[in-house]
């Protein structure tokens, strides 16, 4: 359970910051995931299904898209991290794995330092996906100040993420667009601040043809668990979230 220090007091299956499709109060373990820039939280809802009944699956939905598009998207790692916390934080009564993608990986961490540094419990395991470790620069120049149809170039021919259908769509791609800038600002401007490593192990996967995220800057986040740590590459470019590797190892890690 979340300490006493911490305030969890107004959290209700109808917040604001998690998203969950199946009722498990009785599941041994939960899943916590974090998606990536412009990703939303249906995005891990065919995991809810394929995953185990002992198994509770919830994601983190950031502002500004899916069911809070009218909110405005937060611009900063920290930002999402303190605005998630004490939702996802009242969801810690049971044995718990954190998944963070791309984004969601800074989230995740620098959420999991906070509930550290106020003597919460440390999560079964971490997974992180498609993320240089912390406190590793930037692997190409800023594309949250480029216009609208530049980013959109960038953002297709980088990462292949923008469905043909948005691009054809001037009004929609402008919704995509919105959240989508605001998030990588938040990655782009992000600048690790030393602290004590994570107690928790930690696993690191990113794709072999992921051109922003090699081999190296994956064994980097060896610094950041004071636990075991495992780092792997998938057969895969920078989206692997269906691999039948990722969700072997998640398997594997699920278990209390």
């Amino acid at each position: 359970m979340y300490p006493r220090s911490v305030d969890v007091r107004g959290i209700s299956e109808a917040g604001r910051w998690v998203r969950r499709w199946t009722q498990r109060p009785d599941a041994a373990v939960r899943l916590l995931c974090f998606p990536w820039a412009g990703g939303a939280a249906a995005a891990f809802r065919s995991w809810a299904a394929g995953l185990p009944p002992s198994v509770d699956v919830c994601a983190v939905e950031y502002p500004g898209r899916a069911a809070r598009e009218e909110e405005a998207p937060l611009e900063s790692v920290a930002a999402l991290a303190r605005g998630c916390a004490a939702e996802v934080g009242a969801l810690l009564d049971r044995p718990f794995v954190v998944l963070g993608y791309s984004l969601g990986a800074l989230v995740a961490f620098e959420w999991l330092r906070a509930l550290q540094a106020a003597g919460g419990p440390s999560p079964h395991h971490l997974v992180v996906c498609a993320r240089r470790a912390p406190h590793l620069g930037a692997s190409h120049p800023p594309l949250h100040l480029l216009p609208d149809a530049a980013l959109a170039e960038a953002v297709s021919r980088r990462f292949g993420a923008i469905p043909e259908l948005l691009l054809r769509e001037p009004e929609l791609l402008a919704r995509f667009l919105a959240p989508l800038r605001a998030d990588l600002r938040a990655v782009e401007t992000y600048a690790w601040a030393p602290g004590p490593p994570l107690q928790a192990p930690l696993l690191a996967l990113g794709g072999t043809r992921d051109d922003d995220v090699g081999a190296g800057d994956l064994q980097a986040w060896d610094r950041h668990t004071a636990g075991p740590f495992h780092a792997g590459q998938v057969e895969a470019g920078h989206f692997f979230l269906e691999s039948p590797r990722l969700r072997a190892a998640l398997l594997e890690r699920l278990v209390p």
